[in-house]
């Protein structure tokens, strides 16, 4: 397959793939077209990306040169990023300096994965890192950032948690409370903590909450699904297991680490294992299919949720999370919900030359979200209420107009009641647009089905919408809501 003319293309997309491919499959002859794609600023950003994995493929000189020039100054930071991953297949110890300088740079916003990934997926790259980091160590905040990203993904790499702790200016001793510790924490959560502040603590991108856990179905599958936690569970049982993950794993709950014979490593709860393959889950929900072929070693490790996770916690912070926590399955505001809400939300936000313009028709608008890759939709969670809250999508400077999509199933063909809750500038069924006076009711094939909702975000704390899915009495089927990752 020549790939040279897909490379040429006006759709982004397909050339960002044609590139990828041109590197898996080591085309060399397009090797100066990647290193040009790669090098060329005017170039969209997803574009330039590929080409940067791609290179990582190419020995030679000239891309080795390339590669660690991006890696110096490249900007956006996910291409400079990119460029030291793929530097690390060619070149790991100049790779590993590069990355420690580019951490004394990082903003809030990066992309961390795309730097750390090809030192901790690869047998002593996470101490390569150290090494550098130690020569080079970043500010208190960028390490701080660092470190959030490590333990949102999973991670207690002992070199690299200790070094980057030490940068941050906390403490490196991280001690499983004692009983005497707990009861104190016990009593301050039922006398000052705030289950309300404790939510959105919960919800906090830093923390990583939903990446392992689930309410109501909706979040991640590597931990406990927590909706009922505190009607089953002991305040103090709360408190221990946030403050040492470690203390008391279920076993389903249990991660490997493998190391492969190319000196990969992979950690992840096991999902299954036959006479071919080991397959895992790791933090961030992706499965890691491994040939036992390949297997070098294994070994049983710890909880995803690594220990000193609370550090970034203020000690109220901390009140409020255990007493939410607590909370989830009594009875009153955190109980276990009985309506059937549309949980997981994705979400994509148009740019300014894009939907928001208003210059398309409904049909028009429709059919672009509907064709939008899915790679394209970031995922938000409901509260325990059944709301989501549309300020924490508010981003001004990045428009205020995002569409929102949820998913539910049909067995079989049958009428669904979906009461839409809160501020909308339109309600989609698939490719329907409802009309403005729908009762809600909607009758549809089997299958899957999606709503739409097209919503204005804001700076309020009253901005918040809610979709609730009923059936008629004497309705046939059954419908599902897909709350999952």
């Amino acid at each position: 397959v020549d790939l040279s003319p897909l490379l040429a293309q006006k759709d982004v997309w397909l050339r960002a793939a044609a590139a990828r491919l041109a590197g898996l499959w080591e085309v060399t002859t397009l090797s100066g077209e990647l290193r040009r794609l790669s090098a060329d600023e005017s170039e969209p950003e997803v574009v330039r990306r590929a080409g940067v994995r791609a290179l990582g493929y190419f020995r030679d000189a000239e891309t080795r040169s390339l590669l660690a020039s991006l890696g110096q100054a490249a900007r956006p930071s996910s291409v400079r990023f990119q460029a030291i991953a793929s530097l690390a297949r060619i070149d790991a110890a100049e790779a590993a300096r590069l990355a420690a300088t580019a951490l004394t740079q990082t903003a809030p916003n990066d992309d961390l994965a795309i730097l750390f990934d090809p030192f901790l997926t690869r047998k002593g790259g996470a101490d390569q890192l150290a090494e550098m980091i130690v020569k080079n160590p970043p500010p208190q905040d960028q390490a701080k950032l660092a470190l959030r990203f490590l333990y949102s993904a999973g991670r207690s790499d002992a070199s690299l948690i200790e070094t980057l702790t030490k940068a941050a200016g906390l403490a490196v001793d991280s001690k499983p409370p004692t009983p005497r510790e707990i009861k104190e924490i016990v009593d301050d959560v039922m006398t000052k903590g705030d289950a309300t502040r404790g939510e959105a603590i919960f919800r906090r991108a830093d923390l990583g909450c939903f990446k392992c856990h689930a309410l109501n179905k909706a979040g991640g599958n590597v931990g406990p699904e927590l909706t009922a936690l505190g009607g089953a569970s002991p305040v103090d049982y709360v408190v221990a297991s946030v403050l040492d993950p470690n203390a008391a794993v279920k076993e389903q709950f249990t991660t490997r680490t493998i190391t492969t014979v190319e000196g990969q490593i992979f950690t992840g709860i096991l999902v299954s294992r036959d006479q071919q393959r080991v397959v895992l889950r790791d933090a961030t929900g992706k499965r890691i299919d491994i040939p036992l072929a390949d297997i070098d070693e294994e070994r049983e490790g710890k909880s995803l949720m690594p220990e000193g996770l609370t550090k970034f916690l203020t000690r109220q912070e901390l009140l409020d999370l255990c007493r939410f926590l607590s909370e989830l399955g009594r009875l009153g505001p955190y109980a276990v919900p009985t309506a059937a809400t549309i949980q997981r939300w994705q979400f994509w936000r148009p740019g300014p030359s894009d939907l928001e313009a208003g210059t398309q028709s409904s049909d028009q608008i429709i059919r672009q979200v509907l064709s939008l890759p899915s790679h394209s939709w970031e995922t938000s969670y409901g509260m325990v209420n059944g709301y989501l809250p549309l300020w924490e999508l508010h981003q001004p400077e990045k428009g205020t107009v995002v569409f929102l999509r949820g998913e539910f199933k049909l067995d079989v063909p049958g009428t669904v009641r979906i009461a839409v809750s809160g501020p909308h500038d339109g309600v989609w069924i698939n490719s329907q647009r409802m009309p403005d006076n729908w009762d809600g009711m909607a009758r549809l094939e089997g299958g899957r089905h999606f709503v739409i909702l097209r919503v204005q975000t804001a700076d309020d704390r009253q901005a918040k919408i809610r979709v609730e899915l009923t059936q008629p009495v004497g309705a046939v089927g059954r419908f599902e809501i897909v709350n999952g990752p």
